[in-house]
């Protein structure tokens, strides 16, 4: 069915966006531990400067639900997708302590890994959603305050920029923008029809043409199809639940 796998791909997204928001989170975990090994970590308690992922991603849902935010044809777990991948690819160019999913770009090693967070999400979500540009700009000044201004935070804002701006070129043409085909409901045995209770036509019809963030093909997982009507284990079924004439 057309929803069910609509479905099935907006899960998948979802839970990769929130996958992506965990790896980040370790990757300046693991940073922040090896600085304290080394004497140099900066005298600032945890609670003083929240972690940058956690509060970006909080942010990313607020504002990708405002009324308007994005086109209506593209679903929002795309635009989670992306800025959580830029995010991570960010924070793993000045870390290196994993494989990049998109963007394998070398940051400063001096680099604030926050910093870097905190601008990739920017430059990624003004661009996606251009219309909460000030909310975004706001949120992203009012993090800068928060984690300071010294050489590591502008390399860290300089490069999780870079990072961010590669990642939207790469699925700059993914599909996602284009007209959605309509799709025509049949009326015929085993052929798809509108559900209740609205019976609304089905949306998001382009996905199966979109580029995929993590399946090497959109049909790589697919199930075959149930057998025909008229082939020997449909009928062999259609027996065994046929009630017997009393």
């Amino acid at each position: 069915m057309i929803g069910d796998l609509v479905t099935n791909r907006i899960v998948l997204v979802a839970t990769a966006g929130a996958l992506l928001a965990s790896l980040a989170m370790t990757a300046i975990a693991n940073g922040r531990t090896a600085r304290h090994r080394h004497g140099v970590r900066r005298a600032r308690l945890a609670t003083d400067n929240p972690d940058q992922v956690v509060q970006w991603n909080q942010e990313l849902q607020k504002v990708l639900a405002a009324p308007g935010a994005q086109p209506a044809s593209i679903h929002p777990t795309r635009t989670l997708a992306i800025t959580h991948i830029a995010v991570y690819d960010a924070v793993n160019g000045i870390r290196r302590g994993g494989e990049p999913l998109v963007v394998n770009l070398d940051g400063p090693r001096s680099a604030s890994a926050e910093a870097a967070v905190t601008s990739a999400a920017r430059t990624a979500l003004d661009a996606l959603l251009p219309s909460q540009q000030s909310t975004i700009d706001a949120f992203f000044h009012a993090s800068r305050a928060k984690i300071g201004s010294d050489e590591h935070v502008k390399r860290g804002v300089l490069f999780g920029e870079r990072v961010a701006t590669a990642v939207l070129a790469a699925r700059a043409n993914d599909g996602a923008a284009g007209t959605p085909p309509v799709f025509t409901p049949g009326s015929g045995p085993g052929e798809y029809r509108l559900t209740p209770p609205t019976f609304a036509p089905a949306a998001f019809t382009q996905t199966p043409h979109v580029t995929p963030f993590a399946l090497e093909t959109a049909s790589q997982f697919r199930p075959a199809p149930p057998p025909t009507l008229t082939s020997p284990s449909t009928r062999r079924t259609s027996t065994r639940c046929t009630p017997s004439a009393s």
